[in-house]
């Protein structure tokens, strides 16, 4: 007889290909959520992530460098999967910005590629880690770290910094400006000068001052590459 299942020729009643062969889970909302969460190892390594970049993020992140990486998220689904989410939040909570328009950039393609930067503040942090990352390589080039390490650093530290800012969106309407402001320098500047500092050397006050540095140092060469990119498309592009 043909088996009812595969249809293979078989003597007994029951087909031993099939019985061996392990059934398969029905597609359903679980299933999904399952595996959008397995996708980012979420259910692993999130929340474990997240707790120690908040209470001991230079230590945490040098030790899953150089001891152990079974427990983190990984750093680029960590930083990806942050930015997803501030976008979201921010899509609704975001406040609106007051930007001056400069008369040397007014008619330039300099104001689009600001305005595309006001609008995805998550991947443009991932790409102004780049230009962070150089300076932090320079800047704390004794200690031996390759480019890639520090990427991986700083993955982590811009990711949960997106996840605070994220998170003081929804008060914007509540606080006043100032208090506002100085929440999001705190989380902007402070957290990721800390968390560096403390990734390289928690001990040397200077390693916090040259954190400090990097991060003003990769800022400003992200925007003077914005202005050579806008002022370079204004000469290609218009007449």
């Amino acid at each position: 007889m043909n088996c009812k299942n595969c249809n293979r020729l078989i003597s007994d009643e029951e087909c031993l290909l099939c019985i061996e062969k392990p059934k398969l889970k029905r597609i359903d909302s679980h299933y999904i959520w399952h595996e959008l969460m397995h996708l980012f190892h979420i259910e692993k390594g999130f929340l474990y992530s997240v707790k120690e970049l908040i209470t001991r993020p230079g230590d945490s992140i040098r030790e899953y460098i150089t001891l152990d990486r079974s427990k983190h998220m990984k750093p680029i689904p960590f930083v990806i999967f942050s930015a997803l989410l501030y976008t979201f939040i921010a899509h609704y909570f975001k406040p609106k910005e007051l930007t001056t328009v400069d008369d040397f950039v007014k008619d330039s393609y300099v104001l689009v590629i600001r305005h595309w930067i006001d609008t995805h503040y998550g991947y443009t942090y991932i790409l102004m880690s780049v230009f962070i990352a150089g300076w932090t390589k320079l800047l704390f080039k004794k200690y031996s770290y390759n480019f890639y390490e520090i990427m991986t650093l700083l993955c982590y530290v811009l990711g949960q910094g997106m996840l605070f800012t994220m998170l003081e969106l929804p008060l914007h309407q509540y606080l006043n400006q100032h208090v506002f402001n100085v929440l999001a320098i705190g989380t902007t500047i402070i957290y990721p000068t800390f968390a560096i500092g403390q990734f390289f050397d928690k001990s040397k006050a200077i390693n916090y001052l040259k954190s400090f540095l990097t991060f003003l140092l990769g800022h400003l060469a992200f925007y003077f590459v914005v202005l050579g990119i806008g002022f370079l498309l204004d000469i290609l592009l218009k007449k």
